[in-house]
């Protein structure tokens, strides 16, 4: 999902302002139970693009780690 994304952004700003955008509506959607499985993975799939990334600058938190 990351590196075509990443290819197609207009600007590097763009990133994290979509990103989160559509973390906080997957993290909305997610059930109680699911929440940790559900941070989880949006945690690993940043970490395995993590080089890609780099370029984009500082990471917002995802929406539950901010306080």
């Amino acid at each position: 999902m990351l590196p075509p994304w990443l290819q197609h952004l207009r600007h590097e700003a763009q990133f994290w302002p979509q990103f989160d955008a559509l973390a906080d509506a997957i993290v909305k959607e997610a059930g109680a139970d699911d929440l940790a499985h559900v941070q989880a993975r949006l945690e690993a799939m940043l970490r395995v693009h993590a080089e890609a990334l780099d370029w984009m600058g500082e990471r917002s938190p995802l929406p539950s780690q901010q306080t």
